[in-house]
């Protein structure tokens, strides 16, 4: 579990489920501001672009992944994710 993962956990269980939501939906919002910067910077908004620029720089340290895609969009999997036939959870945040 990644530590925003982790933070929002811990924050529904202890505020419940009104706090977790308005976390969520800022935590989205932030993703969506970022996501728009990317795209506009790289003059691309396609999902390959976005793959690029947020997973390609993981390489040079040693991350490796892999993405699927699939009928209803695009699967990333950690090496560790893949190797249970789990998605990697970055964009399980992502709201």
């Amino acid at each position: 579990m990644n530590n925003i993962a982790w933070l929002l956990k811990i924050m529904k269980e202890r505020f419940g489920e009104d706090a977790y939501q308005v976390l969520v939906k800022a935590r989205g919002e932030m993703i969506c501001s970022q996501w728009s910067k990317i795209a506009e910077e790289a003059g691309d908004n396609s999902i390959e672009t976005l793959i690029k620029h947020l997973f390609e720089p993981l390489r040079e340290e040693g991350f490796e992944y892999s993405i699927e895609e699939t009928d209803s969009g695009f699967d990333p999997y950690s090496q560790a994710g893949a190797e249970h036939n789990r998605p990697c959870l970055f964009f399980a945040t992502v709201i």
